[in-house]
This record gives C-alpha cells, structure tokens and sequence, in this order.
C-alpha cells in the first residue's frame, strides 16, 4: 500500500502524482495511534484524516478538528483572526492537503517534524508559526482587496 518508485520520490512523495485510495486506505492508523501513545508531550493533538467512515477515536486517540485555513470554502464568513491553526501538535492526512475544500492546505507552508507510515505527516505548530502563517495571510488578504479596489476603477 503506498508504494511509489524513486522516479515519484518514493513514498514519501507519491502522493504529489497519485492520491486518494493510491495512498491511504486507512493502513496508518494504528502507526498514529502507537505513535500519538510514545509522544505524550503531543498534546493537544489535532487531526485531519481522509477517511470520512474511520474515526480515529475508535483506536483511542483523542484529539480535535485543525482549523480552517483562511481560503477555505467552509470559512463562513469567519474572520482571518479566527482561522487556521492553534498551536499544538497535528497529524494530517498528506490526502487533505491536495483537497480542493482547502480546509488545510496552510500545512503547505509548514514543514513537517515526522510522517507515520505514508499517508500521515506530523507537525508541530508552535506559536510563532501561527503569528507567521496570519502575517503571510493578512498580506495576501491585503494584495487581494487592492487588486479588487483596482479593478473597480
């Protein structure tokens, strides 16, 4: 399950050609539950997974939702102050990153500590990745309203 050759990337980058069932059928779930039980420090814990009828409670690891990213197509009207990432720890499906819901698609700019088995990267999001991610956020939100202002000339 998951194999891409070298000319892929291996593995680990496979998922960049090929996603959804090409890389994760649910196989790496009991390598996060084994890893979130050695990294107790780990907390709190997020996840975002791809399997939408596996939960990863039902293994016995807690954990919450990541916040939306701020190009979101479920944002709802939310501020960019109240989106995106809280500092802590994440497991996210290297699926959701390539969704086009862009729920999670912030993780791009961030560099992952780990991966469990290959579907699963790990990051540790510490609070000046979050003053960082709002900071390049707010400046794209910026450029946009002037280019919307422009535009309207």
């Amino acid at each position: 399950m998951g194999y891409f050759n070298e000319l892929a990337g291996g593995s680990k980058n496979g998922h960049y050609y090929l996603g959804n069932s090409n890389v994760d059928w649910g196989q790496d779930l009991l390598y996060l539950k084994s890893w979130y039980e050695r990294h107790p420090q780990a907390r709190p814990f997020f996840v975002s997974y791809d399997l939408p009828l596996i939960d990863p409670q039902w293994v016995g690891i807690e954990y919450e939702r990541p916040g939306l990213g701020p190009w979101s197509r479920h944002r709802d009207g939310r501020k960019l102050e109240e989106v995106g990432p809280k500092p802590g720890w994440y497991a996210i499906s290297v699926n959701r990153l390539h969704e086009l819901d862009w729920d999670v698609e912030y993780f791009k700019h961030l560099n992952p500590v780990g991966m469990v088995g290959y579907s699963m990267n790990i990051y540790h999001v510490t609070p000046d990745d979050v003053k960082r991610l709002h900071a390049l956020w707010a400046a794209e939100e910026e450029a946009i309203h002037a280019n919307d202002h422009a535009a309207a000339r």
